[in-house]
């Protein structure tokens, strides 16, 4: 029997598997195909239907559970599966077109067992994690990632400024496949099996919730078609439009995530003082106010201001949007989310190609930011007034100004980046001495 140090010693090895994997991949993708003479159309569709399946897959994945359901056999299947598309992807930049099919059906497959992996991967982490222990390892784990993902989005984007090639593109996802097969043998040879509960389950009553998932579904829906008219265009603005060195690019993709990683305390302070529709209406107007913003200037220093407002809005919209449908369906969370989020990801699908043709008829970048800007106001103001339509909030309520002061309050969130790093293993030592 495996020791609990040396159980979750693998875990966190699996971790940073996983953030090497994820940074010579995603990001990478973002880059080759910002830098390529695409048609908008196309692009968008590259960039918004792999995502969209995986979370369509995520979706099914409570039904295929009541077949399967030994959780490490169906992640590992699911990693598989991420792994092979990563290799047919490097196969089709080192031999063929990068703009082929085959370079599609790799993303596709990629994004599919990714997302499908990681609902019983982090089962398999509960199980085999000591309970006292979650909260710590989870925060530390994700920070690992974090870190890992960053390093290598900044170094490889270093590498690719110096000549991108197709072959150190293949490279790369190369890496990315075998450290992702690092994982997978992980949790394949350290984990016990895990048996979901699902299909043991006893049939629960319904929901008695005040809103139609389908219908706040479909209003999602409209809201991420908006947002997806200009998010997959951002990254060719800035490569080819205003020329932006690589480095320069991934530092301005790596600061949404850094600043969600820093505020999401001070949005949990915001929640815990039951102001969730409060901290929805500031995060909406935020995401909505971004695009318009990048019409205005393409400076460095205020592109990185806008990053860092739009990593600090969309941690709240989507831990928000999140916690309104697991408090309304309390007991069908798995079941509706996924419903949620796969209506949410068809949306983006039909944002992005609305969005590639109204890029390719104006051939204007600020004009798609501006109007999309604008319909994300128009969608979301709607999907504040569908809420309230429903009696869960009331706009007179709102203390927009308290909110935001509680979002901009800087030492909270320092405090809780310091307690993820293993600082407080004093406090484990000092508690084993008073026992």
């Amino acid at each position: 029997m495996q020791s609990a140090r040396s159980k979750n010693t693998a875990w966190y090895i699996e971790a940073l598997c996983l953030g090497v994997t994820i940074g010579f991949s995603e990001v990478l993708l973002a880059i080759y195909y910002g830098s390529q003479d695409m048609d908008p159309v196309t692009l968008a569709v590259f960039i918004t239907v792999p995502a969209a399946l995986g979370a369509l897959s995520q979706a099914a994945l409570t039904n295929v559970r009541k077949f399967c359901s030994d959780a490490k056999r169906l992640a590992v299947c699911a990693m598989a599966v991420q792994i092979s598309g990563l290799v047919i992807m490097a196969h089709s930049l080192a031999v063929r077109d990068g703009h082929s099919t085959w370079m599609f059906i790799g993303q596709c497959m990629y994004w599919v067992g990714g997302m499908t992996s990681s609902s019983p991967t982090q089962e398999i982490l509960a199980h085999n994690v000591d309970a006292s222990l979650h909260n710590r390892f989870f925060s530390r784990r994700a920070m690992v990632m974090t870190i890992l993902t960053l390093v290598c989005n900044l170094s490889s984007a270093r590498i690719l400024e110096t000549g991108l090639t197709n072959n150190v593109m293949a490279m790369f996802l190369l890496v990315a496949a075998g450290t992702r097969f690092i994982s997978m043998s992980l949790i394949y040879l350290t984990a016990e099996k895990t048996h979901s509960t699902l299909s043991h389950s006893t049939p629960v009553p319904p929901d008695e919730a005040v809103v139609s998932i389908i219908k706040l579904s479909l209003v999602m829906m409209l809201f991420r078609c908006a947002v997806n008219l200009s998010s997959p265009f951002y990254s060719t603005y800035m490569l080819r439009e205003i020329d932006l060195g690589f480095t320069i690019y991934s530092f301005l993709t790596a600061l949404p995530l850094i600043t969600k990683a820093l505020c999401l305390t001070n949005w949990a302070r915001l929640l815990d003082d039951n102001r969730k529709f409060e901290g929805l209406a500031i995060a909406t107007f935020a995401i909505g106010t971004v695009p318009v913003l990048w019409a205005i200037n393409a400076s460095t220093p205020w592109l990185s201001f806008l990053q860092i407002l739009s990593g600090l809005s969309w941690a709240g919209f989507d831990l928000i949007s999140i916690l309104l449908v697991q408090n309304m369906y309390p007991r069908s969370i798995t079941q509706k989310l996924g419903v949620y989020l796969a209506l949410s990801s068809l949306g983006s699908v039909a944002g992005g190609v609305v969005g590639g043709y109204i890029l390719r008829l104006t051939d204007s970048y600020h004009s798609l930011f501006a109007f999309s800007g604008v319909l994300r106001l128009l969608t979301g103001f709607g999907l504040l007034w569908y809420l309230r339509r429903h009696h869960l909030f009331r706009f007179k309520d709102l203390r927009v100004k308290s909110g935001i002061a509680t979002l901009m309050t800087v030492r909270p969130s320092i405090e809780a980046a310091a307690k993820i790093l293993p600082l407080n293993l004093r406090r484990d030592s000092r508690s084993k001495r008073v026992a």
